[in-house]
């Protein structure tokens, strides 16, 4: 109940289009009891669970239906609308608290970047010299401040 009024009520009229549509689409992930319940019994334990249990079986296969794992960022961004519906239920005085905050969602893994040497890059550079791809690795510097270190002569750099 809390989340349909929270995406009609403000949603809607506050947030882009592609952005209600996604909060819609990550809503339907949660458990419909959970769903059910009174807003004042909803506690962290509940959320915590339903972290869990989307994150060993909350997805499903497109072909088979079958249960599947989601992602910890998937899991994460859900939590992230139960809590924004929260705090916008404490500013209408439906809630008194966030129990989304004391919960514990799920910490999605860190990628570590890697970054090309200024040999590397010419090596790309000149690896690249098809029409279709050399525009997909290059991009034209619009700023100093924006450069990398090592650039290529006519001012191009590596995105």
């Amino acid at each position: 109940m809390l989340l349909k009024e929270f995406i009609s009520d403000h949603a809607e009229k506050k947030l882009a289009p592609k952005t209600v549509e996604r909060y819609r689409e990550q809503v339907l992930y949660l458990d419909p009891a959970l769903l059910s319940m009174p807003l004042a019994e909803i506690g962290p334990l509940h959320l915590s669970r339903e972290w869990n249990r989307l994150l060993e079986s909350g997805g499903h296969h497109r072909r088979t239906k079958q249960p599947r794992p989601l992602s910890a960022k998937t899991v994460r961004n859900i939590a992230g609308v139960v809590s924004s519906a929260f705090l916008r239920a404490m500013k209408w005085g439906l809630a008194t608290s966030n129990p989304v905050t004391n919960s514990e969602p799920p910490v999605p893994k860190k990628h570590e970047g890697m970054a090309l040497i200024p040999s590397e890059q010419m090596l790309l550079i000149k690896s690249a010299t098809g029409p279709w791809c050399l525009p997909m690795f290059l991009t034209k510097s619009r700023s100093k401040s924006r450069q990398l270190p090592s650039r290529h002569p006519r001012g191009w750099r590596l995105f």
